[in-house]
Order: structure tokens, then sequence, then C-alpha cells
């Protein structure tokens, strides 16, 4: 063989072996990095869709269990059961269109006797119907049901409530709830953390085994109801959720058939599967992009090495054997093995373009590495931040909410009855709580969501006034703590958005007034000057007993509330704030609690401007 030609392929072997092996295994692993970070972002959006589902059910629950242990009710139905002649629409339709009022989603009530004839209603015209072969009847009589589906006649997801109405183990009838299930329906539209291809999708058994999908798909059949699939399908997610297995799948198909990710759950009252999953072609396709950006490098490079390959047959063997005994070592796996050039020629440039093409290589791979991480730690804190608010809105806002229902229903209830005016003023007085707790946790998350954007309407900001308008509207707790408070005679003035710089003192100040247990308490107001990069600094600091050392690391993190908070954003607030005119804030003790933060002042061109 001629050397022209064994130089030819040695040059070949040389470039694209390593070449490849890098590329295919750089691939394997960016689609398996790929794959991972993609079912954990379903596995992450599925737990809270079913969360979600289950807060539902136990909020209908909880709906129908005030509804049933109505006293009016249980006094009434145990009256007509004993005398069928009492007129019970006239005595409970007052009652029935006040619990049908106090929840929006409410359509109709209507309360069956044990025969399960229609006996009171918010709608007069079913009354004396007999609903005896409904399953809502069939059901209800023995426990609470919400999992009984039905479209209107405009094609709306509609649902039935029913459950029994007892009264010392005896059945009086059953009532039943006619209501929409736009909740559902707004589930199933929330595509957040999904693309443009992944959808959660809810479905339930038919009596005759077969799939039925409650919620719209966002593909296919969009009606509700609308989607039947025969039962045992194979590859289909939704079988393995019906079946209450809970995994992340990789090679199953949706019920378009199209390959997809997907991670399941099952619900486990109603019996239903829940299903978050994306189209393989979307998750995959930033790794298929680098797939295709890499055959066109590695059919580049080919023509490259052949080029050379025909110009350094002239050339003397010992330049060509230690270029290919560098080549050697690359494709063992040492990249950092570099061809020696001892000469200007041919093979001069050779192995000059080799070592370039090797350090582009490990560029790549470094950059490749360095995104990986980078968005591996936005999808962390994004689902950190999503688990929080999940959980302060399935439980911190649940509770004031429900019990302003309580106190609402207990009003309804007794509107009718000789009540004195302190017990109507004392439910009213834990109503407005309630709604009070309701609109302060709403604020706070509001004003947590807004923080991070970037400023708008900038203008040079007076901080002494705002820090003089936050503790005139914290004057009445002041005066009731007897705080001494303490300010600075010039705090300067920081160009910025008004609000973000209200927000940032309010959320600080407030902090210290909250927590200041100090029985002379004192609250300081501070200006530090500028620092080296000049940027504007403050701190707020009390003498009251400090932050307990265990939260020092924490008080800065999102929805984390200590032994004392409430929403657990207002730091994280601040921090955010400072965060976008290139500041810092941090916490300490010192003779009681400190937190010292700057700002620079903010461009709307240039940005943060030192």
């Amino acid at each position: 063989m001629r050397i022209r030609t064994r130089l030819t392929i040695v040059l070949l072997l040389v470039a694209l072996v390593p070449l490849a092996g890098v590329s295919i295994t750089g691939y394997i692993i960016g689609r398996h990095i790929v794959t991972r970070q993609v079912l954990n972002q379903l596995e992450s959006v599925a737990s809270i869709q079913k969360s979600r589902v289950e807060n539902m059910l136990r909020q209908n629950d909880e709906r129908l269990s005030l509804l049933e242990s109505r006293t009016t009710l249980t006094s009434v139905l145990d009256t007509y059961n004993s005398h069928p002649g009492t007129d019970v629409q006239t005595l409970l339709y007052p009652n029935l269109i006040g619990a049908r009022s106090a929840v929006q989603s409410f359509q109709s009530i209507f309360i069956l006797n044990p025969g399960g004839t229609v006996i009171a209603s918010t709608d007069p015209s079913i009354i004396g119907t007999s609903k005896a072969e409904e399953a809502y009847f069939k059901d209800g009589k023995g426990h609470n049901i919400s999992d009984i589906f039905f479209t209107d006649s405009h094609g709306k997801l509609m649902r039935y409530l029913a459950g029994p109405i007892t009264y010392d183990g005896k059945l009086l009838g059953v009532i039943v709830v006619v209501g929409d299930a736009d909740n559902m329906l707004e589930l199933s539209r929330d595509y957040s953390g999904l693309g443009e291809t992944g959808e959660t999708v809810i479905a339930q058994k038919t009596q005759g085994g077969d799939i039925q999908y409650i919620t719209p798909n966002r593909f296919g059949k969009g009606t509700p109801l609308g989607t039947v699939l025969p039962g045992n399908t194979e590859n289909l997610p939704m079988e393995e959720a019906l079946a209450g297995r809970e995994i992340l799948l990789q090679n199953e198909t949706d019920y378009r058939g199209v390959p997809v990710l997907a991670a399941t759950k099952y619900i486990a009252g109603p019996g239903w599967g829940l299903v978050t999953k994306m189209d393989k072609s979307e998750a995959f396709a930033p790794v298929n992009n680098l797939g295709i950006a890499l055959i066109v490098v590695t059919l580049g490079v080919t023509l490259i090495a052949i080029a050379f390959a025909l110009l350094m047959a002239r050339s003397i063997t010992q330049p060509v054997t230690e270029l290919t005994g560098a080549a050697l070592e690359i494709s063992k796996g040492d990249l950092n093995r570099r061809a020696r050039v001892s000469s200007r020629d041919e093979v001069g440039q050779l192995g000059l373009a080799f070592n370039m093409m090797t350090d582009e290589l490990l560029e790549a791979r470094a950059g490749l590495e360095k995104q990986v991480e980078e968005r591996t730690a936005k999808l962390t804190a994004t689902n950190r931040e999503l688990e929080g608010y999940a959980h302060t809105v399935s439980h911190d806002l649940k509770g004031p909410l429900a019990a302003a229902a309580i106190a609402t229903s207990l009003v309804i209830e007794y509107a009718d009855q000789p009540v004195s005016s302190e017990e109507t003023k004392k439910l009213m007085v834990e109503l407005q709580a309630s709604i009070d707790k309701c609109f302060t946790l709403i604020d706070d998350l509001l004003a947590f969501a807004e923080a991070g954007q970037k400023p708008r309407n900038i203008s040079v900001v007076d901080v002494g006034s705002i820090v003089s308008r936050v503790l005139s509207e914290r004057a009445a707790k002041i005066q009731a703590k007897y705080i001494k408070i303490e300010v600075s005679y010039d705090l300067g003035t920081v160009t910025a958005n008004e609000t973000h710089v209200y927000q940032l003192f309010s959320n600080v100040i407030g902090n210290a007034i909250k927590h200041n247990t100090s029985p002379a308490p004192v609250v300081r107001v501070s200006s530090l000057g500028l620092d080296g990069d000049g940027r504007h600094r403050y701190m707020v600091s009390d003498n009251g007993p400090g932050i307990p050392p265990e939260d020092l690391e924490n008080v800065f993190m999102p929805f984390f509330k200590g032994k004392t908070g409430e929403t657990g954003v207002g730091l994280a607030t601040a921090e955010k704030i400072v965060k976008i005119y290139g500041g810092e804030i941090r916490a300490y003790n010192d003779n009681g609690a400190c937190l010292e933060f700057s700002i620079g002042d903010f461009d709307e061109k240039l940005g943060v401007v030192p």
C-alpha cells in the first residue's frame, strides 16, 4: 500500500475516532441528563397537580359535610319522615338558596328522601321527580361522593356532589349538589413548566373497563369526557396510573400514539389516574440539535483530514509518527495531550490544526457541562419555589378560607333565629380576620412574585420620605408596643423604582417591629454611606432577642417561616429587590437583630450603575 494511502488512513483514524467517540459519548450523556431533567420536572408537576386534585376533593367533602350537618336540614327531614305531609320545600328553600349562593361553583341543590324522590330543591320544577336509579343517589346514601361528571347542553363539564343526611344513625335523605368543574378544567389547562407539547390529563375507568378522559386534552378531542380509549391499551401511561402505579416512563405513547416521557399518579379516593407528559420530540430537541452539529463537525473534520493526508504524503515519517502517537493518546482518553509542532510546513500546520481541534472539543464539552449545571440549578430553584407556592396556597390560604366559610355558614344558619348582637359581632369579627389574613397572604405572594422583575418607572427616590411613610403606616403597632424609633438625619436618595424601595424598607422595618420583644424596644434605621462600588448602604437594627442562630442561614429563603413567621416571603422579597440593584443583604445579631444591605442606582438603558 502506498505511503500516501497509509498516511491518509492513519490521519482519518486519528482525527475521527476520538471525535466520534467523544461526540457519541457526549450525545448519550446529554440525552441521559435531559431525560432525567424532564422526568424530574414531570414528577414535580405531577405531584403538584395530584395535590391540587386531592385538595379539591377534600374541599368538596368539607362543603358537603357542612351542608349535611346543618341542624335545620336534619330537624326538618326528621319531621318530614315522621309526618310526610310537611311542606319541606317551603321550610328548606331559603336554606338551600343561601347555601348555593355561598359557593360560586354550586349551580343547584336538591334533597331526596330515602326512596329517591326530590322533596326540596333550588329548582322547584324537579320537585316530586324520582332519582332512585341515578348513581349519585345509590352511592350517596352510603357516603359522600364527588366523582360523577357529566356535560351540560353547552358541553360544559359539570359534577355531582352527593352525601347522606343522617340523624342518630338513621338515613333521613340524600343531599345532591350540581356544580361546575371549572377548577378541574383550570388544572388541565395549566401547562406551566411543560413546554409546547406537555400536559396533565386525568381519566377514570368506565363500567365497561374503558379509559375515559375527564378533562379536555391539549391535543385530540378538546371536549370534556370526549376521549375514550379501550381498556388494556399497550404502552399507555394512563393504564399504569389507573392501576395504582406511580412511576416515571420513558418508552410509552399517549392517547395520540405519540412517544412521550411521562409521570403517573393515582388518586385513591375516586380511583382516578393522573398523567403529566411531554412529547419526546420536544424533550430531546436540544440533544438532537447537538447531534446534528456533531455530525456536521465530523464531516468537516473528515474533509480536512483527507486534504491534509494528501499533502502530507511527501513529508518524512517522523512528524507523521509523532502526530499519530498524539492522536492515539487522545483516543485513549488523555485529552490534555497535544502534538509537538517542530516545523512550519504542512506537517506543522496539521499539528497546529489538530491541537486547535482538541482545544475546541474540550471547550465544547466544558461549555455543555456548565450549561447542564446552570439549567439544573435553575430547575431546582424553580421547583423549590413552586413547592413553596403550592404549600402556602394549599395550607396557609385554606385555613382562613375554611374559617370564613364556617363563619358565613353560621351567620346564614342563624339568620332566622334569635341571636344576640354580641354573638353576631363575634362571628363577623372572625370572618373579617380570616378575610384580612387571606388578603395579607395574597399581597405577600404577589409582592414576592413581582420583586424579581426588571424595574420600570425609574426615578430619584427620597429614602427618608419612604421610611417616614412606612413608619406612619405602622404607627398603631409602634405606639401599642411603645417602640422608640431612631432614624438617621439624612438617608439620601437612590435612583430606582419607588415601589421597590418601599417594599424593601417596609419588609425590613416591619420585620424589626414585629419581632422586637424587648421591655424597652428600639428600632433604628441608619445610613452607612457608600461602599467601594458606589452603592448605598443601610442598616435596620433593633434591641430585641435577635434572630435564632439556627435560622440565620435561612431567613432569606422563600417561604421559610421560622418559629413566629407568617407567610415567609417578606425577607425573601427584600433579597430579590436588593439583587436587582446589584447589592447584597445579610442578617446577623449584635445586641439585637441587624439587617444590613446595599443597593446601586439603576439606569433603564445601562442597568445597575456602580
